[in-house]
Formats: structure tokens, sequence, C-alpha cells
């Protein structure tokens, strides 16, 4: 198993300062998962 460590709070991050800023919470959390979904497996095309 991988060892994400500080990683793994990069996409709650994300979501708390986007949603903060534009007051947006949907795209937000969109956003939040767009993060993750890189954090864990990656960009392929």
């Amino acid at each position: 198993m991988d060892s994400y460590g500080i990683l793994s709070v990069l996409p709650v991050l994300t979501i708390l300062v986007i949603a903060v800023t534009t007051k947006r919470t949907l795209f937000a959390m969109l956003c939040g998962l767009s993060v993750a979904a890189v954090v864990l497996g990656g960009v392929t095309g």
C-alpha cells in the first residue's frame, strides 16, 4: 500500500480554499474531486 502522507490533505485544502474564496460549494467539491483523482491515479491520456 502506498503512503500518500501530506498529499492526502491536498483535496480538502483545495475544497476549503475554493469554497471560501468563491462561495460556490459544488464547484469546490468538483475541483477537490479532480485533485483527489490526480493524486490517486495520476493523469493518463
